[in-house]
Order: C-alpha cells, then sequence, then structure tokens
C-alpha cells in the first residue's frame, strides 16, 4: 500500500542473506545506469513543444519510471497535450524510442556493485529475475546483449504489468514473497513489490521518491552490505 492510495506505507523486514529465496530486479537505474539514456530520449519524442510542456513530460516520465512507455505516452497526449493519439502513432512513438535508446542502454555503465552482488547471489545459487516496465523483448535483447543472461532464470517486461509479472514469478518457481526482495529504483517498483506482499529497497541516486521509513541504498555494493548484515537499510 503507498501513500497516495491510503496514507500509509508498509515496510517489510528484509529477509537476511542467508534467509532469501530469490531477488527481483528492475532494470534502468536499478541495475544499469540507464534512465537518464532513456529520459533523454523519451522527451526527444517532443522536440516542437515549448520548454515548460517538455519539463512537465520530463517530470512525469521521471515519477512513472517502471510503467510502460506506451502507458506514458497514452497519459500525455490525453491529459497533457489534450490530443488524439492513435495507435498507429503510438506504436510510431514507441519504435522510434527504441531504436534511438537501445544502443546506448546496452553500452550505459551498471550501477556500482551490479555485477559483484549477481555474482554473490549466483554463488549462493539464489534464482534472481529482472522484472521491468521495458518492452520484453527489448529487454531480453538489452541483457543478452550485457552479458547477463545467464544471471537470470526470467526477464519479464511488458506488456504484462509489473506486479502481475512478479505474481506469476512467484507462483511458477512456488516462492514464498516474504522472503524474497524486489529492487527498484521507483515508486512503482514499491507498489508492484507490496501487491504481491514482497519486501522491497530502492536505489536512490537523486532525490528520493520513497515515502518515510522505506529502505533504501546508494547502489548495489550498498545493498550488498546490507544483505550481509554489515550495514543498517537507510
Amino acid at each position: 500500500m503507498d501513500t497516495e492510495r491510503n496514507g500509509a506505507v508498509v515496510v517489510r523486514g528484509i529477509p537476511a542473506l542467508g534467509d532469501l529465496q530469490a531477488v527481483f530486479f528492475d532494470f534502468d537505474d536499478a541495475l544499469a545506469q540507464s534512465l537518464d539514456i532513456k529520459a533523454a530520449t523519451f522527451l526527444s519524442l517532443f522536440p516542437e513543444r515549448s520548454d515548460a510542456l517538455r519539463q512537465q513530460i520530463l517530470e512525469f516520465f521521471v515519477r512513472n519510471t517502471g510503467r510502460s512507455r506506451g502507458t506514458k505516452l497514452r497519459h500525455i497526449y490525453s491529459e497533457m497535450l489534450q490530443e488524439p493519439l492513435s495507435e498507429e502513432a503510438l506504436a510510431a512513438l514507441c519504435q522510434q524510442f527504441a531504436e534511438r535508446s537501445v544502443n546506448a542502454v546496452i553500452d550505459s555503465p551498471e550501477v556500482p556493485g551490479a555485477d559483484a552482488l549477481l555474482r554473490l547471489l549466483q554463488a549462493r545459487s539464489l534464482p534472481m529475475f529482472v522484472v521491468s516496465g521495458t518492452p520484453e523483448i527489448e529487454l531480453v535483447q538489452v541483457v543478452k546483449a550485457r552479458g547477463m543472461k545467464d544471471y537470470f532464470i526470467g526477464v519479464r517486461g511488458t506488456p504484462t504489468d509489473k506486479e502481475i509479472n512478479i505474481a506469476e514469478l512467484l507462483d511458477s518457481h512456488r516462492l514464498d514473497a516474504s522472503r524474497c526482495l524486489m529492487v527498484g529504483d521507483g515508486r512503482v517498483d514499491y507498489i508492484a513489490a507490496e501487491h504481491n506482499h514482497m519486501p522491497f529497497v530502492g536505489v536512490v541516486k537523486g532525490d528520493n521518491p520513497f515515502a518515510e521509513g522505506i529502505p533504501v541504498v546508494a547502489d548495489l555494493a550498498e545493498l550488498q552490505q546490507m544483505l550481509c548484515g554489515n550495514l543498517q537499510p537507510g
């Protein structure tokens, strides 16, 4: 449950490393430093708009990281631009976004500590999953191109919503959500974790988008320390 829905924030205890059954990761700014790339690319879809409107679009994009690009575009056209958007035009915009961003995302640096944490979890035979708002075909391409495929036993993206993807993975792998962990950079990730009664840790590199009490780390090196018992949740 998030603050905007009922004024209460649920904070679930983070399992110790020895108690974890599985770890779920968002991708952008949770594993790779790719959110700024995608934000700039998204803004490039609106070159003729005013500076003020482009700033509003950028802020909306950042607040809604984790939602599909199609969902964001529909909202922008309906609520902010108040212009029609056909399915054909939406598909063309999504294609432009992918073409302009995918290579830069593949080449983007990791979130500090990502590879070390993934190797540690893999060595402990812990199942790991990527669950992202990126289209699944594109997400699989990026994960494979970055040499990360062998870390994960599942890579899920849109069009299925994040909370549903998590629920299906929990069910198909017979996992206890309370002994799993979701790692993400946005409120959508927290909401998806809470929807499945799963502990959550936010990865925050700038302003903290999470409500007070939700544990956060600066990067995955800090998360590794936290899981190993050497750092208290921030």
